[in-house]
């Protein structure tokens, strides 16, 4: 009897010390943490691209170095399949391909005022990239600027730029921003991708047949004898 007190004058200061909020019909109660979300190897090239508003500037929350997305409690951002649709038909609503979400905590997310988890945001299919080429001009003001991002339904989230001569169809240089641990690691589970048939940039060029092993082998030059 005693021990049962003791045990309940525990769980009450610890109910105190760790605060929780009870949301949705299904009376969910979560403890009131950040978010860390994050899914498995089979399931992460179909999820969703996370990004935030900052006045008109539109910004990507990036994974760390684990492949976990780390959310502040309470921080609303947006999830957008892109070019795809959400799996779920809970979720896609109107066919839907972006969702407003808060972090309630732990690898929940409050969406619509229900509570889900991070993996049911799921998409159909892999969110796709894709090349746009600005009215910009580079280096100085001779040469093209083209950016590859994801389309949303408000905004081009721009992952990076680059300086394009089309008289010789060669990237000069490009434009992203360093962030660690992205700049030493390699991509997992992936092949490379095939290159984006642009007319603006190539014309009539296929590049995937140009790079090739055998399209970039260099002869070495022998020396004759006269």
């Amino acid at each position: 009897m005693h021990l049962t007190a003791f045990t309940a004058v525990c769980l009450v200061i610890y109910s105190c010390l760790h605060s929780s909020t009870v949301y949705g019909d299904d009376q969910i109660m979560v403890e009131n943490s950040d978010c860390f979300l994050s899914v498995s190897d089979s399931d992460a090239l179909k999820m969703p691209i996370p990004f935030t508003k900052n006045g008109k500037r539109y910004a990507i929350i990036y994974p760390d170095a684990k492949g976990s997305l780390n959310v502040k409690n309470g921080l609303s951002f947006k999830l957008s399949c892109s070019t795809s649709k959400f799996a779920s038909n809970a979720i896609r609503q109107n066919d839907t391909a972006e969702a407003l979400v808060t972090c309630v905590g732990n690898d929940l997310l409050l969406y619509r005022r229900e509570t889900y988890r991070y993996a049911d945001f799921r998409c159909d299919d892999m969110p796709k990239s894709e090349l746009r080429v600005t009215g910009e001009l580079c280096q100085p003001a001779n040469y093209t600027v083209a950016a590859v991002g994801f389309r949303t339904d408000r905004a081009f989230l721009q992952l990076y730029s680059m300086c394009f001569d089309k008289s010789t169809e060669n990237s000069l240089y490009t434009w992203y921003d360093a962030r660690s641990p992205y700049y030493d690691n390699h991509q997992k589970n992936s092949k490379r991708p095939s290159f984006i048939k642009s007319k603006e940039l190539y014309g009539k060029t296929d590049v995937n047949k140009k790079y090739t092993l055998k399209e970039q082998v260099i002869e070495p030059q022998r020396d004759f004898e006269t």
